[in-house]
């Protein structure tokens, strides 16, 4: 490439490169005002990721900073509250805790917790299985799909 033409080249290149530079720093600049604006909030987050049915322990909770814009009202700042709780959804780490994630208080821990008390058709005791404590109550979860027909008559069961 010739000499009058590379000239040319750079000095573009190094007005694109001050360009990208000035608007990395605005941006920077910005996010660091709009932290400071907004104020932080201490929020309880997993410390690992956690699986549905499972008893959370002090060890698997930690608080976390979260700006106050991003945190829903439901969203737990201490975590000694939570300890005991079982976990209805999966919780992923270092993401706040919210109530709806939670079995009710109270619930065992294991498959049960993952059941709704409203949609429990039957319910027998255990005695001991894998997935269940001893002596907790199994919950069968029943949906019966109705489709309507001309005749009113109640078809079964939906196939797919």
């Amino acid at each position: 490439m010739k000499s009058k033409a590379m000239i040319p080249m750079l000095v573009g290149v190094g007005i694109g490169l001050l360009a990208l530079k000035m608007g990395w720093d605005y941006i920077e600049k910005s996010r660091v005002s709009a932290a400071a604006s907004q104020g932080g909030t201490t929020v309880v987050v997993a410390r690992r990721d956690v699986s549905a049915g499972i008893k959370l322990q002090l060890s698997d909770l930690k608080t976390a900073d979260w700006p106050r814009s991003a945190v829903l009202s439901e969203a737990y700042s201490n975590p000694e509250e939570l300890v005991g709780r079982v976990s209805q959804k999966p919780l992923s780490e270092e993401l706040p805790i919210l109530e709806k994630m939670l079995a009710p208080p109270g619930t065992s821990e294991g498959l049960q917790a993952l059941i709704p008390r409203a949609i429990r058709l039957w319910r027998s005791k255990w005695t001991s299985s894998p997935l269940w404590e001893g002596g907790s109550n199994l919950g069968i979860r029943w949906m019966w799909w109705q489709r309507s027909t001309s005749s009113g008559a109640n078809p079964g069961p939906r196939r797919r």
